[in-house]
Protein backbone atom coordinates (compact mmCIF):
# COMPACT_ATOMS: atom_id res chain seq x y z
CA UNK A 1 0.00 0.00 0.00
CA UNK A 2 2.84 2.16 0.55
CA UNK A 3 4.29 2.00 -2.91
CA UNK A 4 0.91 2.57 -4.20
CA UNK A 5 0.63 5.97 -2.21
CA UNK A 6 3.67 7.00 -3.49
CA UNK A 7 2.77 6.02 -6.58
CA UNK A 8 -0.31 7.81 -6.46
CA UNK A 9 0.97 11.03 -4.72
CA UNK A 10 3.85 11.47 -7.98
CA UNK A 11 2.52 10.19 -11.05
CA UNK A 12 1.00 13.60 -11.47
CA UNK A 13 4.15 14.91 -11.12
CA UNK A 14 6.53 12.85 -13.95
CA UNK A 15 5.28 14.01 -17.55
CA UNK A 16 7.66 13.01 -20.32
CA UNK A 17 8.89 15.38 -22.45
CA UNK A 18 7.62 13.96 -25.49
CA UNK A 19 3.54 14.61 -23.66
CA UNK A 20 1.38 16.61 -26.64
CA UNK A 21 -1.92 15.75 -26.02
CA UNK A 22 -3.34 17.57 -22.91
CA UNK A 23 -4.67 21.73 -23.03
CA UNK A 24 -2.10 24.23 -22.29
CA UNK A 25 -3.63 26.25 -19.41
CA UNK A 26 -2.19 29.51 -20.38
CA UNK A 27 -2.21 32.98 -19.00
CA UNK A 28 -1.99 34.48 -22.79
CA UNK A 29 -1.22 38.20 -22.33
CA UNK A 30 -3.15 40.71 -24.69
CA UNK A 31 -1.28 42.44 -27.43
CA UNK A 32 -1.44 45.37 -25.91
CA UNK A 33 0.43 45.00 -22.83
CA UNK A 34 3.79 45.80 -24.24
CA UNK A 35 5.74 46.18 -21.50
CA UNK A 36 5.29 47.41 -17.35
CA UNK A 37 6.67 50.53 -16.55
CA UNK A 38 9.71 51.62 -18.16
CA UNK A 39 11.25 47.93 -18.52
CA UNK A 40 11.08 45.85 -21.66
CA UNK A 41 7.86 43.24 -21.06
CA UNK A 42 9.28 39.42 -22.36
CA UNK A 43 6.28 37.23 -23.12
CA UNK A 44 7.67 33.72 -21.65
CA UNK A 45 6.25 30.30 -22.05
CA UNK A 46 7.55 27.85 -19.31
CA UNK A 47 5.70 24.63 -18.27
CA UNK A 48 3.87 23.18 -15.25
CA UNK A 49 6.70 21.29 -14.31
CA UNK A 50 9.95 20.99 -12.64
CA UNK A 51 11.42 21.85 -16.40
CA UNK A 52 9.46 25.36 -15.60
CA UNK A 53 11.44 25.97 -11.98
CA UNK A 54 14.21 27.59 -13.06
CA UNK A 55 12.44 30.62 -15.36
CA UNK A 56 10.44 30.71 -11.79
CA UNK A 57 12.73 30.69 -9.77
CA UNK A 58 14.55 33.85 -11.45
CA UNK A 59 11.68 35.99 -11.78
CA UNK A 60 10.50 35.37 -7.83
CA UNK A 61 14.29 36.67 -7.01
CA UNK A 62 13.72 39.81 -9.13
CA UNK A 63 17.06 38.76 -11.34
CA UNK A 64 15.21 39.61 -14.65
CA UNK A 65 14.20 43.34 -13.23
CA UNK A 66 18.12 43.58 -12.30
CA UNK A 67 18.92 43.26 -15.84
CA UNK A 68 16.60 45.65 -16.93
CA UNK A 69 13.39 43.61 -18.42
CA UNK A 70 10.52 42.13 -16.72
CA UNK A 71 9.58 38.39 -17.98
CA UNK A 72 5.65 37.66 -17.97
CA UNK A 73 5.38 33.76 -17.44
CA UNK A 74 2.50 32.05 -19.26
CA UNK A 75 2.33 28.37 -17.93
CA UNK A 76 1.55 25.41 -20.87
CA UNK A 77 0.77 21.79 -19.73
CA UNK A 78 2.99 20.10 -22.37
CA UNK A 79 5.20 20.98 -25.82
CA UNK A 80 2.12 20.79 -27.97
CA UNK A 81 0.01 23.73 -26.74
CA UNK A 82 2.81 25.58 -26.35
CA UNK A 83 4.11 25.40 -29.51
CA UNK A 84 -0.07 26.27 -30.78
CA UNK A 85 1.03 29.68 -28.92
CA UNK A 86 4.10 30.21 -30.40
CA UNK A 87 2.39 30.01 -33.79
CA UNK A 88 -0.36 32.41 -32.43
CA UNK A 89 2.40 35.18 -31.66
CA UNK A 90 1.84 34.96 -27.50
CA UNK A 91 4.71 34.20 -26.25
CA UNK A 92 8.71 35.43 -27.08
CA UNK A 93 10.48 32.84 -24.91
CA UNK A 94 9.98 29.19 -24.60
CA UNK A 95 11.21 26.52 -22.14
CA UNK A 96 10.26 23.46 -23.90
CA UNK A 97 11.39 19.73 -24.49
CA UNK A 98 11.70 17.73 -27.73
CA UNK A 99 8.98 20.04 -28.97
CA UNK A 100 11.74 22.45 -29.65
CA UNK A 101 11.92 20.82 -32.57
CA UNK A 102 8.46 21.83 -34.20
CA UNK A 103 9.14 24.98 -33.18
CA UNK A 104 11.72 25.44 -35.29
CA UNK A 105 10.52 23.57 -38.04
CA UNK A 106 6.88 24.57 -38.20
CA UNK A 107 7.13 28.59 -36.56
CA UNK A 108 10.98 29.30 -37.52
CA UNK A 109 11.98 29.87 -33.92
CA UNK A 110 15.76 29.76 -32.73
CA UNK A 111 17.18 27.59 -30.11
CA UNK A 112 19.82 29.66 -27.43
CA UNK A 113 20.08 27.02 -25.24
CA UNK A 114 19.93 24.08 -23.46
CA UNK A 115 19.03 23.91 -19.69
CA UNK A 116 17.31 20.96 -17.86
CA UNK A 117 18.11 17.46 -18.23
CA UNK A 118 15.84 14.05 -16.67
CA UNK A 119 18.45 12.02 -18.68
CA UNK A 120 19.49 9.95 -15.75
CA UNK A 121 15.62 9.20 -14.89
CA UNK A 122 15.68 7.61 -17.64
CA UNK A 123 15.66 4.06 -17.21
CA UNK A 124 15.38 0.59 -18.98
CA UNK A 125 13.50 -2.08 -16.35
CA UNK A 126 13.88 -5.40 -17.17
CA UNK A 127 12.54 -8.55 -15.31
CA UNK A 128 14.95 -10.24 -12.48
CA UNK A 129 16.54 -13.31 -13.92
CA UNK A 130 16.21 -12.14 -17.62
CA UNK A 131 18.99 -13.11 -19.68
CA UNK A 132 19.89 -9.61 -21.03
CA UNK A 133 21.22 -9.19 -17.18
CA UNK A 134 23.59 -12.21 -18.00
CA UNK A 135 25.81 -9.54 -20.17
CA UNK A 136 27.13 -6.52 -19.53
CA UNK A 137 29.26 -4.34 -21.65
CA UNK A 138 29.53 -5.95 -25.09
CA UNK A 139 29.93 -2.50 -26.70
CA UNK A 140 33.15 -1.03 -25.20
CA UNK A 141 32.19 2.26 -25.55
CA UNK A 142 29.53 1.80 -23.16
CA UNK A 143 30.40 -0.73 -19.95
CA UNK A 144 27.49 0.53 -17.96
CA UNK A 145 24.88 -1.11 -20.26
CA UNK A 146 23.44 -4.72 -20.16
CA UNK A 147 22.66 -7.00 -23.18
CA UNK A 148 23.61 -8.70 -26.45
CA UNK A 149 22.36 -8.97 -29.86
CA UNK A 150 20.62 -12.08 -29.09
CA UNK A 151 19.24 -11.64 -25.48
CA UNK A 152 16.98 -8.37 -27.00
CA UNK A 153 16.28 -9.19 -30.40
CA UNK A 154 12.66 -10.11 -30.84
CA UNK A 155 12.09 -8.28 -26.78
CA UNK A 156 9.06 -6.72 -26.47
CA UNK A 157 9.14 -3.18 -25.01
CA UNK A 158 7.20 -1.18 -23.49
CA UNK A 159 7.15 2.73 -23.97
CA UNK A 160 5.54 6.16 -24.67
CA UNK A 161 6.34 6.06 -28.64
CA UNK A 162 8.44 9.50 -29.60
CA UNK A 163 9.57 10.37 -25.91
CA UNK A 164 12.88 10.49 -24.66
CA UNK A 165 12.49 7.08 -23.42
CA UNK A 166 11.96 5.90 -26.94
CA UNK A 167 15.20 7.50 -28.29
CA UNK A 168 16.89 6.00 -24.74
CA UNK A 169 15.77 2.34 -26.18
CA UNK A 170 16.82 3.18 -30.06
CA UNK A 171 20.66 4.20 -29.04
CA UNK A 172 20.63 1.39 -26.66
CA UNK A 173 19.66 -0.97 -29.69
CA UNK A 174 22.02 0.47 -31.79
CA UNK A 175 24.92 -0.07 -29.17
CA UNK A 176 24.04 -3.88 -29.51
CA UNK A 177 23.76 -4.00 -33.32
CA UNK A 178 20.24 -3.61 -33.41
CA UNK A 179 17.48 -1.89 -34.63
CA UNK A 180 14.21 -0.83 -33.81
CA UNK A 181 12.76 -3.37 -35.99
CA UNK A 182 15.03 -6.18 -34.11
CA UNK A 183 11.88 -5.87 -31.17
CA UNK A 184 8.42 -4.94 -31.04
CA UNK A 185 7.58 -1.45 -29.30
CA UNK A 186 4.49 -1.06 -27.50
CA UNK A 187 3.32 2.27 -27.46
CA UNK A 188 1.75 3.13 -23.90
CA UNK A 189 2.20 5.68 -21.55
CA UNK A 190 4.17 5.21 -17.89
CA UNK A 191 0.92 4.71 -15.67
CA UNK A 192 -0.53 2.21 -18.22
CA UNK A 193 2.61 0.78 -18.96
CA UNK A 194 3.74 0.16 -15.59
CA UNK A 195 0.18 -2.01 -14.81
CA UNK A 196 0.98 -3.89 -18.10
CA UNK A 197 4.12 -4.55 -17.10
CA UNK A 198 3.99 -6.13 -13.85
CA UNK A 199 0.86 -7.62 -15.06
CA UNK A 200 3.43 -9.91 -17.05
CA UNK A 201 2.97 -8.06 -20.37
CA UNK A 202 6.77 -7.13 -22.57
CA UNK A 203 10.14 -7.61 -21.46
CA UNK A 204 11.25 -4.51 -21.01
CA UNK A 205 9.73 -0.92 -19.61
CA UNK A 206 11.42 2.39 -20.51
CA UNK A 207 10.15 4.31 -17.50
CA UNK A 208 11.03 7.57 -14.80
CA UNK A 209 10.76 7.73 -11.35
CA UNK A 210 8.33 6.62 -9.74
CA UNK A 211 7.89 3.60 -11.58
CA UNK A 212 11.73 2.68 -11.92
CA UNK A 213 11.96 2.78 -8.05
CA UNK A 214 8.78 0.93 -7.33
CA UNK A 215 10.17 -2.29 -9.98
CA UNK A 216 13.74 -1.92 -8.43
CA UNK A 217 12.06 -2.36 -4.59
CA UNK A 218 10.09 -5.92 -6.18
CA UNK A 219 13.40 -7.34 -7.55
CA UNK A 220 12.90 -6.14 -11.37
CA UNK A 221 16.93 -5.02 -12.47
CA UNK A 222 18.07 -1.81 -14.81
CA UNK A 223 19.65 -2.58 -18.48
CA UNK A 224 20.25 0.88 -19.12
CA UNK A 225 20.03 4.86 -18.27
CA UNK A 226 20.16 7.49 -20.96
CA UNK A 227 23.38 8.29 -19.30
CA UNK A 228 25.08 5.19 -19.20
CA UNK A 229 24.29 5.25 -23.15
CA UNK A 230 26.26 8.69 -23.22
CA UNK A 231 23.09 10.84 -25.00
CA UNK A 232 22.25 14.13 -24.27
CA UNK A 233 19.02 14.76 -23.59
CA UNK A 234 17.90 18.59 -22.59
CA UNK A 235 15.54 21.25 -22.56
CA UNK A 236 15.21 24.18 -24.67
CA UNK A 237 15.64 27.48 -24.65
CA UNK A 238 14.01 28.63 -27.86
CA UNK A 239 13.13 32.12 -29.28
CA UNK A 240 10.39 33.20 -31.60
CA UNK A 241 11.32 34.44 -35.36
CA UNK A 242 9.53 38.09 -34.39
CA UNK A 243 12.00 38.10 -31.09
CA UNK A 244 15.03 36.89 -32.36
CA UNK A 245 17.15 40.28 -33.51
CA UNK A 246 19.81 42.20 -32.69
CA UNK A 247 17.92 44.56 -30.90
CA UNK A 248 16.86 41.99 -28.51
CA UNK A 249 20.11 40.22 -27.91
CA UNK A 250 21.34 41.57 -24.67
CA UNK A 251 17.90 40.51 -22.84
CA UNK A 252 18.43 36.83 -24.47
CA UNK A 253 21.81 37.05 -23.26
CA UNK A 254 20.38 37.78 -20.07
CA UNK A 255 17.84 35.48 -19.88
CA UNK A 256 20.50 32.60 -20.39
CA UNK A 257 22.61 34.07 -17.59
CA UNK A 258 19.70 33.91 -15.25
CA UNK A 259 18.40 30.44 -16.30
CA UNK A 260 22.60 29.38 -15.49
CA UNK A 261 22.26 30.84 -11.93
CA UNK A 262 19.41 29.58 -10.87
CA UNK A 263 21.29 26.35 -11.89
CA UNK A 264 24.50 27.12 -10.05
CA UNK A 265 22.32 27.79 -7.34
CA UNK A 266 20.07 24.17 -7.57
CA UNK A 267 23.30 22.48 -7.48
CA UNK A 268 24.69 24.10 -4.62
CA UNK A 269 21.84 23.97 -2.18
CA UNK A 270 19.95 20.72 -2.68
CA UNK A 271 17.19 21.61 0.08
CA UNK A 272 16.43 24.83 -1.04
CA UNK A 273 16.01 23.65 -4.85
CA UNK A 274 13.28 20.85 -3.42
CA UNK A 275 11.64 23.56 -1.57
CA UNK A 276 11.24 25.71 -4.41
CA UNK A 277 10.50 22.58 -6.88
CA UNK A 278 7.80 21.67 -4.40
CA UNK A 279 6.17 25.24 -3.69
CA UNK A 280 6.47 25.60 -7.68
CA UNK A 281 4.45 22.19 -8.56
CA UNK A 282 1.83 23.39 -5.68
CA UNK A 283 1.35 26.60 -7.51
CA UNK A 284 0.55 24.90 -10.66
CA UNK A 285 -2.05 22.00 -8.76
CA UNK A 286 0.38 19.52 -8.48
CA UNK A 287 -0.04 17.31 -4.95
CA UNK A 288 3.45 17.96 -3.26
CA UNK A 289 2.20 16.51 0.32
CA UNK A 290 4.82 13.56 0.73
CA UNK A 291 7.53 15.95 1.26
CA UNK A 292 9.70 12.02 0.74
CA UNK A 293 8.64 11.67 -2.61
CA UNK A 294 8.89 15.15 -3.43
CA UNK A 295 12.57 15.26 -2.55
CA UNK A 296 13.23 11.90 -4.48
CA UNK A 297 11.83 13.13 -7.36
CA UNK A 298 13.17 16.31 -7.78
CA UNK A 299 16.66 15.32 -7.41
CA UNK A 300 16.13 12.63 -10.51
CA UNK A 301 16.44 15.50 -12.75
CA UNK A 302 18.85 18.26 -12.83
CA UNK A 303 19.42 22.01 -14.08
CA UNK A 304 22.79 23.34 -16.35
CA UNK A 305 25.30 24.95 -14.62
CA UNK A 306 27.28 27.54 -16.00
CA UNK A 307 30.38 25.11 -15.77
CA UNK A 308 28.69 22.44 -17.05
CA UNK A 309 27.52 24.85 -19.91
CA UNK A 310 31.50 25.85 -20.71
CA UNK A 311 31.56 22.22 -21.84
CA UNK A 312 28.32 21.33 -23.57
CA UNK A 313 27.65 23.07 -27.01
CA UNK A 314 24.19 24.48 -27.69
CA UNK A 315 21.99 22.01 -29.89
CA UNK A 316 23.86 18.56 -28.97
CA UNK A 317 20.67 17.09 -27.58
CA UNK A 318 18.44 18.71 -30.20
CA UNK A 319 20.15 17.13 -32.90
CA UNK A 320 20.09 13.80 -31.32
CA UNK A 321 16.26 14.59 -30.82
CA UNK A 322 15.38 15.83 -34.32
CA UNK A 323 17.85 12.69 -35.79
CA UNK A 324 15.61 10.67 -33.93
CA UNK A 325 12.60 12.10 -35.87
CA UNK A 326 13.92 11.55 -39.22
CA UNK A 327 14.70 8.14 -38.78
CA UNK A 328 11.04 7.46 -37.40
CA UNK A 329 9.58 9.35 -40.21
CA UNK A 330 7.82 12.60 -38.58
CA UNK A 331 10.39 14.79 -39.85
CA UNK A 332 12.13 14.97 -43.07
CA UNK A 333 16.12 15.34 -43.75
CA UNK A 334 15.48 18.99 -45.17
CA UNK A 335 13.14 19.85 -41.84
CA UNK A 336 16.73 18.53 -40.64
CA UNK A 337 18.91 20.94 -42.09
CA UNK A 338 15.98 23.68 -40.81
CA UNK A 339 16.63 22.73 -37.26
CA UNK A 340 20.65 23.12 -37.75
CA UNK A 341 20.55 26.43 -39.32
CA UNK A 342 18.44 27.56 -36.14
CA UNK A 343 20.65 26.38 -33.69
CA UNK A 344 22.52 29.35 -31.72
CA UNK A 345 25.67 29.12 -30.16
CA UNK A 346 26.89 33.02 -29.66
CA UNK A 347 23.82 33.56 -27.26
CA UNK A 348 25.23 31.21 -24.86
CA UNK A 349 28.69 32.15 -25.27
CA UNK A 350 28.35 35.83 -24.23
CA UNK A 351 26.21 35.04 -21.44
CA UNK A 352 29.07 32.61 -20.10
CA UNK A 353 31.21 35.49 -20.00
CA UNK A 354 29.60 36.86 -16.75
CA UNK A 355 30.75 33.36 -14.97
Amino acid sequence: MKKIAALLTVCILIIGLSACGSNGNTNSLSKETESKGEMPLVRVAVLDQQTGLAAWYAHEMGWDKEKGFEMELQTYSSGAPANEALGAGIWDVGFVGAAAVNSIKAYGAYQIGEYFTSAGDINLIVREGSEIMENKGVNEEYPEIYGDADSVKGSKIILPVGSGHHICVSQWLKALGLEDTDVQIVNMEFAQGYQAFISGEGDIFACSYPYTDLLLEDGYQKACTMTDIKTPYYDNIVVSKDFYSEENREILVSIIEIILKAGNHFAEDEDDYVAQCTEYLSLNGKDTSDAEAMRASTLKSVFLTSEEAKTHEVGSSLRVIAEFQVEQGSITKDDYKVVEEHIVQDIMDSALEKF
